[in-house]
């Protein structure tokens, strides 16, 4: 049919009503795509938390105190005069545990380790120099050899009465973390033979080792799936990872840090590994703080598949979830 223009409507209109249609069916295709990709997104997503609720016990706090350094004896009247004599066995010690210290508060361990090495060779039963190879053996986080020092310590007696009573308290403190390390790790590899679906298998910390008190650091928590078995539900994966300060001496606060997947959104294939990385930066609130140390659990499908912590005396810490 024709108008009187000339123009053929239907011809006309064909067209447009067909691009339409087109249009219309694409949109809904999108929406479907969408939510279908939101599905799957919201499946492998992981729970993620790192701000850490509050504390249901109170976690150990163990504070080392620097030991004061036994009196030097006095150099004999004629030694003063004559400047020709070098300074006494004890003197020397002295002196490079003096040295070590600051290596030690400094980061440089390998210093420190040379300085009581050269102490301990002129001197081997010196307290003070096996007391300061303890305390940098628990800087490194070498918690059995430092165990060892204080041991030895308490084995000397009224020899090291000045500081026998810190090697007895450090004992205990380093005794139980070394049991809930091996307890950490008994439970790592049981999960790993009796079908834990998802274990942590490394920690790796940048800087290594952390200094004294350090500003920024930057942990990798590799997980690694069970070898058997379809691929695991992001969404029933739950993590729990917290950083502490000590705040003013006595107690500890959770710092917010920041966390993320590598390998975003993680594939939780069978026997794959997957690496969550997480930054901590010191906070700066007034309040006198000191980096402390970190707590990380795993879960999956509400069920506890691993832990970690650093010290390990943070295992003790139950959080109200």
């Amino acid at each position: 049919m024709e108008r009187p223009d000339g123009i053929d409507w239907k011809k006309r209109l064909r067209p447009k009503a067909y691009a339409i249609g087109i249009y219309v069916v694409g949109f809904f295709i999108l929406v479907e795509l969408a939510v279908l990709g939101s599905a799957f997104w919201m499946r492998q997503r992981v729970v993620l938390e790192t701000e850490g609720p509050a504390l249901v016990e109170p976690a150990p706090v163990a504070v080392v105190e620097e030991p004061a350094a036994p009196p030097l004896p006095a150099p004999t009247f004629e030694a003063r005069l004559n400047p020709a004599q070098g300074p006494t066995a004890a003197e020397r010690v002295a002196k490079l545990n003096d040295e070590a210290t600051g290596f030690r508060r400094s980061g440089s361990f390998p210093l420190a380790e040379a300085a009581l090495g050269q102490a301990l060779d002129i001197d081997p039963e010196n307290a003070l120099t096996l007391t300061n190879f303890a305390m940098l053996e628990e800087a490194r986080g070498n918690n059995a050899k430092a165990l060892e020092y204080w041991r030895r310590i308490i084995g000397m007696g009224d020899r090291a009465r000045d500081t026998v009573q810190l090697a007895r308290e450090r004992s205990v403190i380093l005794e139980e973390r070394l049991r809930l390390e091996e307890e950490s790790r008994r439970r790592t590899q049981m999960g790993e033979a009796t079908g834990r679906k998802v274990v942590l298998a490394q920690v790796r910390t940048r800087p290594d080792p952390l200094p004294p008190q350090p500003r920024d650091i930057e942990r990798d928590f590799v997980l690694k799936v069970a070898a058997d078995g379809p691929p695991l539900q992001g969404s029933k994966i739950r993590i729990q990872v917290y950083f502490y300060d000590r705040v003013g001496g006595d107690r500890l606060a959770t710092v917010p840090i920041e966390a993320g997947f590598l390998n975003d959104p993680p594939a939780w294939e069978a026997g794959s590994e997957e690496t969550l990385r997480v930054r901590y930066q010191a906070a700066v609130d007034g309040e006198k703080r000191a980096y402390y140390g970190y707590l990380f659990r795993v879960y999956y499908d509400g069920v506890l598949q691993d832990e970690r912590a650093e010290p390990a005396s943070l295992l003790r810490v139950s959080a109200a979830r």
